[in-house]
């Protein structure tokens, strides 16, 4: 799972994905971070970490989430 407090395309997100795809890994990857599309909000660091769902309780959910679909699939 990467986490950028910015755009997650063309970032982290895409280096990690497209370097673990070249190495045949076979591991899931998760991106947190904003939408391409989206307007950046601006406010406090704590609010703004909660809309984009970028505090560690999220981070923590993401991981879960994703690592319960790799499991779901492998069934």
């Amino acid at each position: 799972m990467t986490a950028e407090n910015h755009c997650r395309s063309g970032g982290l997100y895409s280096l990690v994905a497209e370097t673990l795809a070249a190495a045949g890994c076979g591991v899931p990857v998760g991106a947190i971070g904003t939408d391409p599309d989206d307007f950046i909000h601006t406010g406090h660091v704590n609010d703004l970490l909660d809309h984009y769902e970028m505090t560690s309780e999220h981070v923590v959910r993401r991981i879960e989430e994703l690592l319960t679909a790799r499991s779901r699939r492998r069934i």
